[in-house]
């Protein structure tokens, strides 16, 4: 009796496969290489390399004496106005010079322009300053507002656009036809009608006529 046996070979594909995974592992570490050398040669090639993050350098806004980029001039004719884009002042400069403050004026003299639309209302003040932004004005140095026969003294004035209020100080004085008054502290709403003075003040009040 012949005893079978029986030879099964092995697949070629076996073989094969072995040989393209060694090829292809091969294939792709020659394209890591090959990657790694591109950006080799980029990083060192002129106009490429990347310098290391630094802050911007600010340029301080300095001003200089005669600065021609900052206003000084004689004669100007200067308007206000309050949040809502209605005038309230129209000033009349006989020196003004443009600092890092503001604007610094000499010998002021205009019109205050009431909000509700009424008469304006004479100022006139030995100097100023107007905010840079223009969002504020303040007067000093013989400070007088006069409206009729209103009239309000101080040694200093101040207003901003965003309240529309008039605000003295030093030597505040307040007159008109039948009361005089002095105290600290002086505020006005836009329209001069409601005018309170703070702190310690005197009053004079002259008897009404007779009929």
């Amino acid at each position: 009796m012949k005893e079978k046996i029986s030879y099964r070979s092995k697949p070629l594909i076996q073989e094969n496969s072995n040989s393209w995974l060694v090829l292809g592992k091969i294939a792709n570490e020659l394209q890591i290489y090959l990657l790694c050398l591109v950006l080799l040669l980029l990083s060192v090639a002129p106009g490429c390399t990347r310098k290391p993050n630094t802050p911007p350098r600010v340029q301080k806004n300095t001003v200089k004496p005669n600065d021609p980029e900052h206003l000084n001039a004689k004669k100007v004719e200067i308007t206000l106005l309050d949040l809502k884009g209605h005038v309230r002042w129209q000033l009349k400069i006989a020196q003004l010079k443009e600092e890092k403050d503001g604007m610094h004026l000499q010998r002021v003299e205009g019109d205050y322009l009431p909000e509700d639309g009424s008469a304006p209302a004479n100022i006139v003040a030995d100097k100023g300053v107007i905010l840079p932004d223009m969002s504020g004005l303040e007067l000093s140095g013989g400070v007088i507002l006069s409206r009729n026969d209103l009239s309000l003294r101080a040694d200093k004035l101040t207003w901003g656009n965003s309240g529309g209020d008039l605000n003295f100080s030093g030597n505040v004085r307040i007159q008109t036809s039948k009361i005089q008054g002095q105290g600290e502290l002086m505020a006005t709403d836009a329209n001069l009608e409601r005018i309170r003075i703070e702190g310690k003040s005197h009053w004079k009040v002259s008897a009404p006529d007779p009929e």
